[in-house]
């Protein structure tokens, strides 16, 4: 039995029809008989058929038998869905729009700015390291991937960083109907290894590095957690020093004309306050403990004058928080001092062993140096020796005591936090949730260093390095929209890094059938559906596969692979 095809002309015209038949031999002769007519079939029909019949029969044919081959697999499904929320953001038409204006590329600087977006939120790694993975992925957008493009594209969306924060704040309004009334602003560093950029320089390290060049990288955002704008600056300056500029790009670039501004203990000064004020922004600050006169009169001991109210913390948990307010000021400043019970222990704790560790390297210095000011010398390196003890050489030998006044001081201030502002609407257990939503920003800077990894940065030109911060900050928005698609008051709480580990299972088979390349897509599972269902994407369909990808490296790159046996002639 076998497949029949059968050719009839009609004049000039030839048409093919198809029939089953059957071979029998009669009288010595082979003869068919037809079991069914198929007419006419065109190929797509053809394939249907093939692999309806594969299906239904009990041992199915291999695709070895059907000289399908398969060639590799490459990544797709989060790859794809990152490329969606990047189109639905418009962050491409953004991109080319304001080039246009500013410097033409003779290359598509979006599309490579997508893939390095992509790369830190699924694959992190250097901008050589992306080469190899772009190897691995489905991204059509770019068919012969040049590194040196890469590094020019970094400097590319650099130039128009400011023009493409303020249309992106835009699209993010009119995607999410935000209403921005409240920003929260905060500052971190990141170091690096050897000389750095022009910029780079030593300072107050949050990474505890003080012995690397740093820069810092300050970041507004809004109450949902989705980025404004951001600058970064050389590493030796003050936090507060960056504010003023920060307004007034919130006014210009972004139109935000009031709002109030939430900031933590670095950014409080007299100049910024004012300056605010002048504005028509107003602020919710926390004030430094120690050494401000402020807010230490704004202590009150008797925690039996404190109200209490329970409120969802970052984590989702339920905590209480006691609070103290001050009635408001000619000025209209109101101070609300907050303790948190638990923290208070903690702190306490903190205390008590900074100054057992103390009192145990200074008799260790006692004991093996004998010159009182050799002694005192070292003795004065000690972190915070100064804030506990009091130390000093009286008839020609050392001496040192606790300071009692200060250990009373510690236990005042443990666990307690004062806030200042001069709203009027908000009341007391708004401010205080308000403030400690500011760690919206810090978890910003946390996965910007550890999920998006911003360090270490592989740059030295100060344009490159900037422009990698930028990429990375649009990485962050990409988690930030993600996640928001998901969030739900009253479910936990499902990060991107979950959700692109699940959409990772969704890859493009490349197959190769009669020279023709194939691509089929797996199977999507229930949970991957619902992700796609909750991101009003329609479920992958049928793949083809109708181009090829090489990447170009640079000749020196190539030359000291080779040397590495890293890669091959």
């Amino acid at each position: 039995m076998f497949i029949k095809r059968c050719i009839t002309k009609r004049g000039a015209k030839t048409y093919h029809h198809y029939q089953i038949v059957k071979s029998y031999r009669e009288d010595g002769k082979t003869r068919h008989q037809v079991l069914a007519n198929l007419g006419v079939l065109s190929q797509k029909t053809i394939d249907t058929l093939i692999r309806g019949l594969n299906r239904i029969k009990e041992k199915p044919y291999s695709l070895i038998e059907t000289g399908l081959k398969s060639k590799k697999v490459l990544a797709y499904g989060d790859v794809q869905v990152l490329v969606a929320l990047w189109d639905r953001l418009g962050i491409s038409k953004i991109i080319n729009r304001h080039l246009r204006k500013k410097c033409k590329a003779s290359f598509d600087v979006a599309a490579y700015a997508l893939l390095m977006t992509i790369h830190r939120l699924i694959n992190p790694g250097s901008k050589l390291a992306l080469t190899d993975w772009f190897m691995k992925i489905d991204f059509p957008q770019i068919s012969d991937l040049d590194y040196l493009k890469l590094l020019r594209s970094l400097a590319y969306v650099y130039r128009v960083k400011d023009e493409v924060e303020a249309d992106l704040f835009q699209a993010q309004q009119n995607l999410f109907n935000l209403k921005v009334d409240i920003i929260f602003y905060d500052v971190t560093s990141t170091y690096f290894e050897g000389e750095g950029p022009e910029y780079a320089a030593k300072g107050y390290s949050r990474d505890r590095r003080p012995d690397r060049v740093q820069i810092l990288l300050a970041l507004a955002v809004t109450q949902e957690g989705l980025p404004i704008g951001h600058e970064s600056y050389a590493g030796n300056i003050s936090d507060k020093s960056t504010v003023i500029e920060l307004i007034e790009k919130l006014k210009t670039r972004f139109s935000i004309s009031r709002c109030i501004f939430v900031g933590d203990r670095g950014m409080v000064s007299p100049e910024n306050i004012a300056y605010l004020k002048r504005q028509n922004y107003e602020y919710i600050f926390a004030l430094r403990r120690r050494r401000l006169r402020e807010s230490e009169d704004k202590f009150e001991t008797n925690l039996e004058k404190y109200k209490s109210f329970k409120t969802y913390s970052f984590d989702g948990n339920i905590k209480e928080v006691k609070y103290f307010e001050y009635a408001a000021d000619e000025r209209g400043r109101r101070y609300l001092v907050c303790h948190n019970e638990e923290m208070a222990i903690k702190d306490q704790l903190k205390v008590e062993e900074r100054i057992k560790k103390i009192s145990q390297r200074i008799e260790e210095i006692r004991q093996e140096y004998k010159n009182p000011q050799i002694i005192l010398r070292y003795v004065s390196r000690i972190t915070l020796v100064d804030r506990f003890f009091k130390y000093g050489i009286a008839g020609g030998k050392f001496f040192f005591y606790l300071k009692e006044e200060s250990v009373e001081f510690e236990k005042l201030i443990a666990g307690k936090y004062v806030l200042k502002t001069d709203t009027k609407d908000l009341s007391a257990e708004k401010i205080i949730e308000t403030y400690k939503n500011l760690l919206i920003v810090e978890n910003a800077f946390k996965d910007m260093k550890n999920f998006i990894d911003l360090r270490p940065i592989y740059h030295r030109e100060d344009i490159h390095v900037k422009g990698h911060i930028f990429i990375c900050v649009l990485s962050y928005l990409l988690q930030r929209v993600l996640e928001k698609y998901f969030y739900q008051a009253d479910e936990p709480k499902i990060t991107a890094r979950r959700i692109l580990a699940m959409l990772a299972d969704i890859k493009v088979v490349e197959n190769e059938l009669n020279g023709h390349l194939i691509g089929t897509i797996t199977e999507s599972t229930k949970e991957t559906q619902t992700i796609l269902k909750k991101l009003n994407l329609q479920s992958f369909g049928q793949h083809t596969l109708l181009y090829k990808k090489t990447v170009k490296l640079p000749a020196v790159t190539l030359t000291k692979l080779r040397r590495y046996n890293i890669c091959s002639k």
